[in-house]
């Protein structure tokens, strides 16, 4: 998580390790990617079409629903990765090792 903004505490660290007792490092890797994603779905969910579409400000306009979307750099940042990211995240990254039952 060096290279990810993140307001995750050296003891809250120690909690998603506990927490994530029996996951592989594949699990783990997965377990980061999905909480670094949650920002950004939750950020993508705030724009709407036209604004993923470039609509409304000279792009992609009359080019109907087959030309490909221009995604539009927003203004605003994303949120830093919290602790409650990794807890959400470890209900859907399960142990690789575990057997479905």
């Amino acid at each position: 998580m060096n290279s990810v903004e993140h307001s995750i505490d050296h003891d809250e660290f120690e909690q998603i390790a506990r927490s994530a007792c029996g996951h592989s490092g594949c699990d783990i890797a997965s377990l980061a990617r999905e909480a670094a994603m949650i920002p950004v779905r939750e950020l993508t969910a705030t724009l709407d079409n036209k604004t993923l579409l470039g609509q409304g400000q000279g792009q992609g306009q009359g080019q109907g629903p087959q030309s490909s979307p221009v995604v539009l750099a927003p203004a605003q940042r994303l949120r830093a990765v919290t602790y409650e990211d990794f807890v959400q995240s470890l209900s859907v990254v399960t142990p690789s090792g575990r057997a479905a039952g």
